[in-house]
């Protein structure tokens, strides 16, 4: 049980991980659209 936990746990941070450079990418993009 403790491993499973451990990989649901890891997957989660993974997922946040990419979620926030994910917004990061898209608040970059629409600045520079905004700049034009």
């Amino acid at each position: 049980i403790n491993i499973s936990l451990a990989a649901a746990l890891a997957r989660l941070r993974n997922t946040r991980e990419e979620k926030e450079q994910f917004d990061e990418a898209n608040n970059q993009i629409i600045s520079h659209l905004n700049t034009k």
